[in-house]
């Protein structure tokens, strides 16, 4: 896969996004800083809080507008036309009786018009996401022309912005609208061709945003219809698997590890010599052990001479460093794992306990790591962190 920017005969051209989605699932998260964003951004980042609270403020105004008695028919209402008012793209993803069910299921038990506007807000509505609020508007509020009004102003602020002023376009590069996980801004810049290969000021693209932020939907929209590349580096060297390990997103790394990466991702060291599998030992992830250990090279040292699974003893890990010795077969792949030095010349070699082989007994008696380390008399476990100290 090519780089995110670039252009081959597989990769997919941008077409423009049409479907108005008028409910549907969206973050209404709000710009609250930087986070390594240029001054550009930010002043593109500020706008978008300026129109969050636009937004709020218009949804204020139509919540106090509806009476407690307009409560069950707003609510029939949703129900009924719940395949018309979450739009084609939804209708695609998901079975009419799945999306039916969904909404009865979001709306049925709600009692106050306040509840039912928490719903709207937190599921089905956002700021650039707000078709929904105008349908129901016009239907129970029709001739509310104040009501009307605010949201025909803000309408209308929101296409100066984002449509009819050039100016927003043609700086936007699309990662600040990543941050705050919103894939309708995103798929609309898309389709005006926005720099999707920028990257902020610590080199991190959309790919490693949307990573770190967990932003599944959007990190999902990207890949699958290859508008980045899933194997890019920012500044450190570190691919989106770096990143992912590092925030602990682990559906992240699940879908990031079924997406076909290419192999050498699995091996890919940082500035520092750490791969992927580096990282999920230092921060005892003992879940994305066992998944990067079945695609990585667990005796690649980093730049200290350090192999993962010096550094599941050196934080004194118990279930990553089980994890990693259960994943090689053979006394020969036990004896090399475990008798690797670092640069200081600090081994794995620890004091044998009697106790040692009755508890690595009792996890699995038959593992051919027991018979290693009941020949060997190695010491497998690390109890006190405090007299680690590195290694003994």
């Amino acid at each position: 896969m090519p780089p995110a920017g670039s252009t081959s005969s597989k990769e997919k051209s941008v077409t423009p996004v049409t479907d108005e989605v008028a409910m549907s699932p969206a973050s209404t998260n709000r710009a609250t800083g930087t986070n390594g964003l240029s001054w550009k951004n930010f002043d593109l980042a500020s706008k978008l809080h300026d129109l969050q609270e636009e937004f709020d403020e218009a949804v204020r105004i139509t919540k106090n507008s509806f009476e407690s008695s307009d409560l069950p028919e707003i609510i029939d209402y949703l129900i009924t036309h719940a395949m018309s008012l979450l739009g084609p793209n939804k209708k695609q993803q998901t079975a009419a009786q799945e999306i039916v069910y969904s909404v009865k299921n979001d709306f049925e038990h709600i009692e106050t018009i306040s509840d039912l506007f928490t719903i709207l807000q937190h599921k089905y509505m956002s700021w650039f996401n707000y078709k929904l609020m105008i349908k129901l508007v016009g239907v129970f509020l029709a001739k509310n022309r104040l009501l009307k009004r605010t949201w025909s102003a803000y309408e209308k602020k929101l296409k100066d912005y984002f449509i009819n002023s050039g100016g927003l376009l043609k700086d936007a590069d699309a990662v600040e609208f990543v941050y705050f996980n919103q894939l309708e801004v995103i798929k609309y810049l898309i389709s005006k061709n926005c720099n999707l290969s920028a990257t902020d000021n610590n080199g991190s693209g959309a790919v490693h945003i949307s990573v770190a932020t967990g932003h599944l939907n959007v990190l999902k929209y990207l890949i699958d219809n290859n508008y980045c590349n899933p194997n890019v580096t920012d500044n450190q060297d570190r691919t989106p698997l770096h990143v992912a390990v590092s925030a602990e997103q682990l559906e992240l790394l699940e879908y990031l590890l079924a997406a076909n990466l290419n192999l050498n991702s699995f091996n890919k060291q940082d500035k520092d010599g750490d791969t992927p599998l580096h990282f999920a030992c230092m921060i005892g992830q003992q879940k994305m052990v066992s998944l990067l250990s079945r695609f990585t090279n667990i005796n690649i040292a980093n730049k200290k001479g350090q192999t993962p699974l010096h550094l599941a003893v050196a934080s004194g890990h118990k279930d990553t460093t089980e994890a990693l010795l259960f994943s090689v077969t053979g006394s020969s792949n036990h004896h090399n794992l475990l008798t690797v030095t670092d640069n200081e010349g600090s081994s794995l070699h620890l004091k044998p306990r009697p106790q040692d082989i009755e508890i690595a007994q009792s996890v699995n008696s038959d593992s051919s790591v027991v018979k290693y380390l009941q020949e060997i008399h190695y010491d497998l476990f690390v109890f006190e962190r405090s007299k680690v100290n590195g290694y003994h």
